[in-house]
């Protein structure tokens, strides 16, 4: 119960693992929303600067709007000109951008109309929130600040009659904007988990974790018209599975495939690593010798078979840019060779 609850307003109502898997993607929607915004803000509030300089009958200063201006539109030249952004500087120039509409709605509210009723603020505090991907605890903690700062200054500016009305309606609509962000923040962060999720799915073999046949092909396709050059192609395929759930279900097949697996992206990395069938791997190889492969084929054989398993492998290296699809043929070829050596070895010529 308590691991929910601390998940709820940590994460969203996901697990810290899951959350850490989807932050940069956050990052990311968060880095997209600030250019926006700040953009957005900076017109708007220079529409405001020009209206109340034009027609101080109004009663309104430009200088506040003059300087919520100058903060928010660095914020918008840096992000449009910084290539890339850490995560900790997004986070301070989020905090940033809150912090002056907050403030400008504050401004507005209380010093700028001690005479009306703050719907300014009431406006801001519903939606300022929502506005990027936080952890609801931190939605929490802005709400609750600035509605104890707008009330403070209420009770200094503004007229007895106003002040019990504003204080009303910022704690009850205070209430309200902790319950929507809530709602919003955990509903966003999950939608961001489930995403991620399905886009692995599509791109990898629910079973082993490495990527499947669709990704395989992909790759195919994007090699195709290039010059392979020093790629290599490991093409391997385990002996046993047909047999191995027959006589110990399918349990015990899965086990084995989910070795064999890990065993061969721990080997060749899971960049270029692919299951392709129900017993098939394939794997590339650009940036290692033909000896280094050979070494670390070694290695895979050896491993496999200290679990009580055995693959039949193929090896190929390009050469003279040979073409792709000529590569994985040939490696193919010798796997099948591997497997036919294999089975005569156990007395058995039947390779499947």
């Amino acid at each position: 119960m308590n691991d929910q609850i601390r998940n709820r307003y940590l994460y969203g109502g996901v697990s810290k693992e899951e959350f850490d898997h989807v932050r940069q993607d956050i990052l990311e929607h968060n880095r997209k929303r600030l250019l926006v915004y700040s953009l957005i803000s900076v017109i708007i509030l220079g529409l405001m600067v020009l209206i109340t300089s034009l027609f101080p009958s109004l009663g309104f200063s430009p200088i506040p709007y003059l300087f919520a201006v100058s903060v928010i539109l660095p914020i918008y030249l840096y992000m449009k000109l910084k290539r890339s952004i850490s995560g900790k500087q997004l986070k301070h120039l989020i905090f940033l951008f809150v912090v002056i509409l907050f403030s400008a709605a504050i401004y507005i509210g209380t010093v700028a109309s001690p005479h009306q009723v703050a719907a300014t603020f009431v406006a801001f505090l519903l939606t300022i929130p929502i506005l990027f991907v936080m952890r609801p605890a931190t939605c929490i903690t802005i709400i609750t600040f600035f509605d104890a700062l707008f009330i403070a200054v209420v009770f200094v500016v503004k007229l007895p009659s106003i002040v019990v009305v504003d204080i009303v309606n910022s704690l009850t609509f205070g209430v309200v904007s902790i319950l929507i962000s809530q709602y919003f923040q955990s509903i966003t962060i999950q939608n961001h988990v489930i995403s991620q999720k399905m886009t692995f799915l599509a791109s990898h073999d629910e079973l082993t974790g490495l990527q499947n046949r669709t990704s395989y092909q992909k790759y195919m396709d994007e090699m195709s018209d290039n010059d392979t050059g020093s790629l290599g192609c490991i093409y391997a395929d385990v002996n046993g599975l047909h047999e191995l759930n027959n006589t110990q279900g399918h349990i015990a097949g899965d086990i084995m495939l989910k070795t064999i697996a890990s065993i061969f992206s721990t080997l060749f990395g899971s960049d270029h690593t692919y299951r392709i069938g129900g017993d098939e791997f394939v794997g590339f190889t650009s940036e290692l010798s033909a000896e280094k492969v050979n070494e670390l084929l070694e290695q895979f054989d050896s491993m496999v078979c200290q679990h009580g398993y055995h693959v039949s492998i193929g090896y190929a290296q390009s050469e003279d840019h040979i073409d792709i699809t000529d590569l994985v043929a040939l490696a193919e070829k010798r796997m099948y060779e591997a497997k036919q050596l294999f089975y005569q070895k156990q007395g058995n010529r039947k390779s499947r």
